[in-house]
């Protein structure tokens, strides 16, 4: 049986104040949990960076399809102008986005004079010659392509909004 300071009992108290008691175990212990807390923790931060890549890239192809799949749809509006409304839902559109005449010339090989861009929403506006988008945002695009009008083989009317 061992009193308080570690000493067989009816025994005198050891040298020290505290005789031969451990609090937290022997030495040993003490260390190989340290590494083991240490190697834990170097392995949940590595853990949690790979998860937020994995989000990072998600969201970089969420946009990138939300862009071609944009960009595949006028091109389908502008080779088949019915004079009706072609909607594109969950266009998403990054902020400081810029859709300009040039680009939507290049990618419909439609003059820019036969391209009317419109905007229905407060955070996209229109800059120069363009739309600019102030915000990330996710809208709808609404494209209406007519033959023959305005001087125009083919006009379209782009709404974002």
């Amino acid at each position: 049986m061992y009193n308080f300071f570690g000493d067989k009992k009816g025994q005198k108290a050891g040298g020290t104040f505290l005789g031969n008691l451990h609090f937290f175990g022997d030495k040993k212990g003490q260390e190989g949990y340290v590494f083991r807390l240490l190697v834990g923790a170097v392995i949940g931060v590595v853990i949690i960076g790979i998860i937020l890549v994995l989000i990072s890239k998600t969201e970089e192809q969420k946009n990138y399809l939300s862009n071609e799949s944009l960009i595949t749809n006028l091109k389908y509006a502008v080779k088949a102008p019915t004079s009706e409304d072609y909607v594109i839902n969950n266009v998403i559109i990054k902020k400081d986005t810029y859709f300009s005449y040039k680009y939507l010339e290049e990618q419909t090989n439609l003059p820019q004079n036969c391209i009317a861009l419109k905007s229905n929403k407060m955070v996209i506006k229109a800059i120069g010659g363009g739309l600019h988008a102030e915000q990330n945002i996710e809208t709808k695009v609404t494209v209406n392509c007519k033959a023959q009008q305005g001087g125009c083989e083919i006009f379209c009317d782009i709404v974002f909004g």
